[in-house]
């Protein structure tokens, strides 16, 4: 009687850790090919392309930086300039994820772990 339970508590999990990911991702995005769903594709090629506009432009500032230097300090605060103005680029666009994922009602991912220097 015992292993028959075993064998029913073992299957029984098997198939909740199998259904799990299937019950989640159903509330998580609109079908396929409707009006939401591509709204929500169509913001998210608009976000996309505006933060390469905008690195573009760091990356522009930058070069026009570093032709401008007279010096190693002037090249330095150059790669500084660009440097401080990319992070922040980022962290706005860090920003916006969670900010349209909360819209959405979806649960923040967890905060990512900042890179070792």
């Amino acid at each position: 009687m015992t292993r028959n339970t075993g064998l029913h508590f073992t299957v029984l999990a098997a198939v909740m850790a199998l259904s799990l990911p299937v019950l989640a991702a159903e509330g998580k995005s609109p079908p396929a090919g409707s009006p939401k769903r591509q709204d929500m594709q169509q913001q998210m090629k608009d976000d996309a392309l505006k933060y390469i506009d905008d690195k573009i432009r760091i990356l522009q500032e930058a070069k026009t930086c570093v032709r401008a230097a007279k010096d190693m300090k002037d090249m330095s605060d150059c790669h500084a300039q660009e440097r401080r103005k990319s992070k922040a680029l980022k962290e706005q666009a860090r920003a916006n994820v969670l900010g349209q994922k909360a819209k959405r009602g979806e649960a923040p991912a967890s905060a990512p772990v900042p890179a070792a220097k």
